[in-house]
């Protein structure tokens, strides 16, 4: 009988929605703002270089930790208690600095600015290498 009522009370707890965080607020809860940063590899295989996806502000703070390009992950998400007011800026950065390897060139960054609320999603759209062409032969001016 005491463990049937002990199975119970367990039971109960689970989906009564009450948690033991000593009374903490939930964090999975709170309201942020997300920033989404897609880019687009036009590339043909991979990427040699060591890049690293950066949100910064406009006096080149981060906006949460770089992440690390990959070049099959289309999709970078970062997070910011907020409401905030200013600039946002995404961009690729090759890692090191002073590496030795030919590596192609960064797309240009991509930026907003204004009022950031919380609960809002932003994204962020980059281009890595140049644009696919059309497959439908274009018109030669002149000819």
């Amino acid at each position: 009988m005491k463990t049937f009522i002990f199975l119970s009370i367990f039971v109960a707890s689970l989906f009564s929605g009450q948690s033991s965080n000593g009374g903490k607020p939930d964090l999975r809860n709170i309201a942020v703002i997300h920033y989404q940063v897609n880019i687009q590899n036009n590339l043909l295989g991979q990427v040699l270089c060591p890049m690293a996806v950066f949100l910064t502000d406009g006096m080149g703070n981060a906006v949460g930790s770089p992440q690390p390009y990959r070049s099959y992950i289309a999709t970078y998400h970062f997070y910011e208690i907020g409401p905030v007011q200013g600039s946002r800026i995404a961009h690729l950065e090759i890692i090191p600095k002073n590496s030795n390897v030919v590596c192609v060139l960064p797309p240009d960054a991509a930026s907003m600015n204004g009022t950031f609320n919380n609960g809002s999603t932003y994204q962020f759209f980059m281009r890595l290498g140049t644009s696919i062409p059309s497959p439908i032969p274009q018109p030669v001016p002149g000819c």
